[in-house]
């Protein structure tokens, strides 16, 4: 589970009254689960601020010298919570060593940052900021407590953060521990049970869902049995064949059984020296992209599961025609991409409710607050409540790219964290849209669960194509052709 820092408190609240616990007790806890997420040793110092953080910070230096270990504690600022009184005064008089400045940082072999957790927003002040650039600067590992200090707890945004090598998450993970700039700053990221056993609806998807959902073949069975797919896109200015049958390719990895490509009859003949196993269906042209015609449009999407629309596509009013039709008569699943995002954030959003289909929306931030009339700014400081607003408004599946994927409907939400920074370069979105069109092609489960799998298979066929070419090196066919090794990896 992936809460907000608000649910985290209502949620040790409660813990707190049903258990009859103390905080007191909660943070040495807290503090043991610390103690038994890494094998200490050396010279070891903490860093406190105030507040639950540092609290931990002190009973973990308890729990240090009962276990032959005597760290150093410094203090960033001179302020104490009851319970945090309480266990620096047990430090004191255990013999834990109180430091007065950071001039000796270089003699540690271990930082302990205790100085904010997840209640700090807004900006650190001059003096904790000089104190994390020491730290930063030392090259020491540096384990923080819960959350970095300097990250926000509900959306991982930061101007300067601790660097750590092990962040140890308490009691479930937070949403800024993955969004935005998270990932720069935490290496290694494990969360800690605390004995909570509320469940909230924000789940980090994981290889055990993906185990899940794919399912053994059987052996009487067709490629009709797997479904048919559909891409539709290109036009005379933006052909991208290659692009095109990449993705259809892609849908086949993913384990559909048809994959169809639907293109404009001016650019058909560039398709067919790159289609092996995918087939292409040629729909009238004005000489540069599709025309609306409903007869031939309706035998085009005939029997398609699944059918994906706006990888270059041209952004003129025969295409918005296209999508207005499709919204309101597909009957499979419809997802809408690329140049059909910023066709469909000019159009009147209340059709998305009048669908036969089921909609399933993939854009990155700018391009969802094309959709949203957000600003950036106001995404990127609640992406959770920003997804989940929109997706109740308009009854459909929301899939918003960044560092980490959130997908979410009216009913869940997941975070997919697989990727690499790898893949930020041309045409990864491609390869996502195959693979989520080919998987929404045959498998039955919730929406939410198969687009959760789509970008998971994506980020681990990322990750895959890294450990080959590097991160600077790897480019989307490099992903592309490891869909198949992670969809192996996934069936065993």
């Amino acid at each position: 589970m992936i809460l907000s820092p608000k649910e985290i408190r209502l949620l040790e609240n409660k813990y707190l009254e049903d258990t009859k616990t103390t905080n007191k007790e909660l943070i040495y806890k807290a503090a043991l689960a610390i103690y038994e997420s890494y094998n200490y040793f050396g010279n070891i110092l903490i860093i406190t601020g105030k507040g639950n953080n540092a609290s931990d910070g002190y009973a973990l230096a308890t729990i240090l010298i009962d276990n032959g270990i005597i760290p150093s504690l410094f203090l960033c600022e001179d302020d104490f919570t009851i319970d945090g009184k309480y266990y620096y005064d047990l430090a004191i008089s255990k013999g834990v060593k109180i430091v007065s400045n950071l001039d000796n940082i270089n003699n540690y072999d271990i930082i302990i940052d205790a100085i904010y957790g997840i209640g700090f927003k807004g900006e650190l002040n001059d003096k904790i900021s000089n104190i994390i650039n020491i730290i930063n600067n030392s090259n020491k590992y540096v384990i923080s407590i819960d959350i970095n200090s300097g990250l926000n707890a509900l959306n991982g945004l930061a101007k300067n953060a601790i660097k750590s090598n092990l962040t140890i998450s308490l009691g479930y993970y937070k949403y800024g521990h993955f969004l935005n700039n998270a990932k720069d700053y935490i290496d290694k990221l494990i969360n800690k049970d605390l004995g909570y056993s509320y469940l909230y609806d924000v789940e980090l998807f994981n290889i055990d869902n993906a185990k899940a959902l794919i399912e053994r073949r059987k052996n009487f069975s067709n490629k009709g049995d797997y479904g048919y797919v559909g891409i539709m896109g290109g036009s005379r200015l933006y052909p991208g064949a290659i692009k095109l049958a990449s993705l259809a390719q892609n849908s086949l990895y993913a384990g559909c059984g048809v994959s169809r490509i639907i293109v404009p009859d001016i650019i058909s003949d560039k398709l067919y020296p790159y289609v092996l196993e995918a087939t292409i269906y040629p729909l009238k042209s004005n000489g540069n992209n599709f025309i609306f015609d409903e007869i031939e449009l309706k035998k085009a999407i005939n029997r398609l599961n699944c059918l994906s629309i706006g990888v270059g596509i041209s952004l003129d009013k025969e295409i918005e025609l296209i999508l207005e039709y499709l919204i309101l008569n597909f009957e499979g699943n419809l997802i809408i991409d690329a140049d059909a995002l910023t066709i469909l954030s000019k159009m009147n959003l209340n059709i998305l409710n009048n669908s036969k289909s089921n909609i399933i929306l993939t854009p990155h931030l700018k391009e969802f607050s094309r959709i949203t009339g957000l600003e950036i700014d106001e995404i990127l400081n609640n992406p959770v409540n920003a997804c989940r607003n929109f997706t109740k408004k308009y009854n459909v599946t929301l899939l918003l790219k960044g560092p980490t994927t959130i997908i979410t409907d009216k009913n869940k939400t997941y975070f997919v964290n697989s990727g690499t920074p790898g893949m930020a370069t041309a045409g990864s979105g491609d390869v996502l849209i195959g693979i989520l069109t080919g998987l929404l092609g045959y498998l039955k489960s919730d929406i939410v669960d198969i687009v959760s799998l789509g970008a998971f298979i994506n980020g681990l066929a990322g990750e895959c194509a890294k450990k080959e070419f590097g991160e600077n090196g790897m480019v989307s066919s490099d992903t592309a052709r490891c869909v198949s090794k992670v969809m192996k990896l996934i069936e065993t």
